[in-house]
């Protein structure tokens, strides 16, 4: 499949093949949030193509009919027309049987979607003099930064300046970590890039309805820098260490928060075992991607939340499908 790759099927993200398609006229590009609202519809880990195809349908023709009625009822072939090309680009990128989209197997000319370039170019491996493998922008781009001379504007090369300020350990965030294809980041907060995390701290990701938790009780007392350091590289010891600026100095709050921790990974692997035992193939495989979600998201920023699913699985309670 690594050879076939290149040559026989190119496997293209969402952002770019929505982009194509719209280029191409195959999508309205005047259909209000369309290119949104198609990305984020062949972003789910559907189980089957079926599946996909209906969810896409369901999803885009629910936004416009409710979102927006008027253009519902006015130019209802142009997005029905966008469903169609959805479903196509889903179609050609996108195997649920064999466990392949356009992660799996990612076109490395670049640095989007994919490590690309930073594979090698990575600050540690080194050439045959061995002079070091720079990573910076500058080395392969040149950035035309606008300028003012007194009351002129103008153009001068200089260095790469991101849209969004990036400080302390996010300057060595890759391209491909933020640009991976799929929906960009709603926003420069803390919850634009993370907003796995934030959705289970807040209870509002679809994929938990069905176990109807609560929000975190401590979402709308503490900002996300309360607890992480965007200086330091991120790590148990130095989330606990800032328990201590706002709760008791004795360790008690500390080793609830590592007992949560041990209580949660406990939990998970009784889920893991049960999955393994399980004879229902389709809660299995549900219960396989709601943990991956929870681990992506880090359990902890709901412990209560996360003990309850993970109890709920372990009874056989089946998640969401866009789990």
């Amino acid at each position: 499949m690594d050879c076939h790759n290149r040559p026989a099927h190119e496997f293209i993200s969402p952002q770019e093949s929505i982009n194509v398609a719209i280029a191409n006229g195959k999508i309205d590009q005047t259909l209000p949030f369309i290119k949104r609202e198609t990305v984020e519809a062949l972003l789910p880990p559907y189980l089957q193509t079926e599946e996909a195809n209906a969810r896409i349908g369901e999803r885009l023709s629910r936004f416009y009919r409710e979102e927006h009625p008027e253009l519902w009822k006015s130019r209802r072939a142009a997005i029905y027309q966008a469903i169609d090309t959805t479903r196509e680009i889903y179609a050609v990128n996108v195997f649920p049987y064999m466990n392949v989209d356009w992660t799996t197997y990612p076109d490395n000319i670049g640095h989007l979607v994919s490590a690309g370039c930073f594979r090698c170019h990575d600050n540690q491996h080194v050439n045959q003099s061995g002079g070091t493998l720079d990573s910076s922008c500058e080395l392969c781009h040149t950035f035309l930064n606008a300028t003012e001379d007194g009351q002129e504007e103008s153009l001068r090369t200089g260095e790469f300046r991101h849209e969004m300020s990036l400080d302390g350990v996010h300057t060595a965030v890759r391209c491909d970590q933020c640009h991976s294809g799929g929906a960009s980041p709603q926003s420069d907060s803390c919850e634009g890039c993370h907003g796995l995390q934030q959705g289970l701290i807040s209870a509002t990701l679809p994929a938990l309805e069905s176990f109807a938790i609560e929000p975190d009780f401590m979402a709308d007392i503490v900002a996300c820098d309360d607890c992480h350091s965007t200086t330091e590289a991120h790590s148990r010891d130095v989330a606990l260490a800032s328990c201590s600026d706002c709760h008791d100095d004795d360790g008690t709050y500390e080793a609830m928060a590592v007992d949560n921790v041990e209580t949660l990974a406990d939990l998970r692997r009784q889920v893991l075992e049960q999955i393994d035992q399980s004879t229902d193939a389709n809660w299995a495989e549900r219960s396989r991607k709601l943990l991956t979600l929870l681990d992506e998201a880090g359990a902890h920023h709901n412990a209560e939340g996360s003990r309850q699913i993970l109890e709920g699985l372990l009874e056989g309670q089946q998640p969401e499908q866009d789990s």
